[in-house]
């Protein structure tokens, strides 16, 4: 009947993810956090392609950087996770990576279809804290604390008002009252 508002998001705080299996590379257990920072990422500043342009260059995943802090924490990122990734001068991309490409597909395709995964939103508030990080990493926003509109990058929001509301403000304010939203 209604949501308790002193109630706290506890979320599926599971340590790792599995990435299935694809192509040549075998499934894999990456860190939480570090996947849902990554999927952030991707889905602010991030772009897939299945073309092969040239040999050995089919499956890529793109994320686009050229604030050099932004590079930086990208950099750090990256290099924890069990991908290739080549850096370039407006970001980094994976070639030939059929597994990534796959897993980054339930953020959906091209900047007005991109949005949060349902894993995320089922997570603890530390892997959505993550997730967060990574998408206003890029050039993403969140609304003022006293303005819960949603969270969008590019002019797309990724993140409903319900679901910003229910789950995400959790790790934002986790102690505050919330108002009703009919009120």
């Amino acid at each position: 009947d209604s949501i308790k508002l002193h109630a706290t998001w506890a979320g599926d705080d599971s340590p790792t993810v599995l990435i299935p299996a694809a192509g040549k590379q075998s499934g894999v257990d990456v860190d939480a956090g570090d996947f849902a920072e990554l999927l952030g990422w991707y889905v602010s500043e991030g772009s897939s392609a299945r073309r092969i342009q040239t040999p050995g260059r089919g499956w890529q995943v793109l994320i686009s950087q050229v604030k050099e802090i932004g590079k930086a924490r990208l950099r750090e990122l990256l290099a924890r996770l069990p991908w290739r990734w080549n850096e370039f001068e407006a970001g980094f991309r994976t070639n030939s990576c059929k597994q990534l490409w796959l897993a980054v597909a339930g953020c959906g395709r091209g900047a007005a279809n991109k949005r949060a995964p349902d894993w995320i939103l089922s997570a603890s508030p530390r892997v959505i804290g993550r997730f967060l990080d990574g998408a206003v990493g890029g050039d993403g926003w969140t609304p003022a604390a006293d303005s819960p509109v949603g969270c969008s990058s590019g002019g797309h929001s990724f993140l409903t008002m319900g679901e910003w509301r229910s789950k995400a403000l959790s790790v934002v304010k986790p102690h505050e009252e919330l108002e009703p939203l009919d009120a």
